[in-house]
């Protein structure tokens, strides 16, 4: 049912934050691509985390970047020996073989930022998504909080918003569930809305619900073997316990629900300036 996309990696840009060490690379099919490696700190699962989370999203109709493989072979490393994976023990290069790919949404002049102060959300074309975003951080246990991004077209006035950061679905490297109120929030509550209900989610709760078993054998067939090798059983159970679990995601949106208005009640003052990520100009067409 997936068809996934496989490039070959072309030329580093440079490293990217957070705790996986990704990498800004150019492929050959022209595009950019955040790239988490399967020797990243965090361990495998993490790419698979990544993986299921962004086909799920897709199947959801939230919006989401376009992903690939990234193969990396012999010559793509030789000819970029500033890739780099930090870890505990010292710098380490990446593995031979496939990586998680996810798009930058555009080309590249394109501005991408990863924050937007509250006044600017009614500019989110698709701010609904967040609402069918947290049905779906409910699901699959996000055990950090919702990340996105936000650009704008050319010409257009509002952005758009790409779920992205799907590293701690599982509860992360863990493939555990653990569920709490707080987990999987968007940190900027006002994005749910003034008064959000459980009415609201109904079009990606029916979604869930509706949801084919075949689409969770195809979700495993998806995933690339060397990824899970050892652990196809471990997988294959969380996939079961994720298909079981859609009946009790009304009663976890309302604990959450019942998080954001105290939230909001009692806001925590974090206003920034609109702050954009640094993956613009040095990212050519390959």
């Amino acid at each position: 049912m997936f068809k996934l996309p496989v490039v070959k990696a072309k030329r580093f840009i440079r490293g990217m934050r957070g705790q996986t060490r990704a990498q800004l690379i150019s492929a050959n099919d022209g595009h950019c691509y955040v790239v988490k490696f399967s020797n990243n700190p965090l361990g495998v699962p993490i790419l698979v985390n990544e993986l299921v989370s962004t086909l799920l999203l897709k199947i959801l109709c939230i919006r989401t970047p376009e992903v690939a493989l990234v193969s990396f072979d012999e010559e793509a490393l030789a000819n970029n020996p500033e890739i780099g994976i930090e870890t505990a023990t010292g710098i380490i290069a990446p593995q031979v073989g496939l990586h998680f790919g996810s798009r930058h949404p555009g080309p590249m002049e394109l501005a991408v930022y990863d924050f937007l102060p509250d006044k600017m959300f009614p500019r989110i074309s698709n701010q609904d998504h967040f609402l069918g975003a947290l049905v779906f951080d409910k699901w699959v246990s996000n055990f950090g909080f919702r990340q996105a991004i936000f650009y704008r077209p050319q010409a257009e006035r509002n952005f758009i918003a790409e779920m992205i950061g799907h590293a701690w679905a599982f509860r992360g490297p863990n493939w555990t569930f653990f569920d709490a109120a707080s987990k999987g929030l968007y940190p900027r509550l006002g994005v749910y809305g003034s008064r959000p209900r459980l009415d609201d989610f109904d079009p990606w709760l029916d979604k869930v619900m509706g949801l084919d078993a075949k689409i969770f054998q195809s979700l495993f067939d998806a995933v690339p073997q060397a990824w899970i090798a050892g652990q196809e059983e471990q997988f294959s159970n969380i996939l079961m316990i994720l298909q079981s679990r859609t009946e009790r995601l009304p009663e976890l949106l309302e604990e959450s629900l019942a998080y954001i208005q105290e939230g909001r009640r009692n806001p925590v003052p974090v206003e920034q300036p609109v702050k954009q990520l640094d993956t613009s100009e040095e990212c050519v067409q390959a």
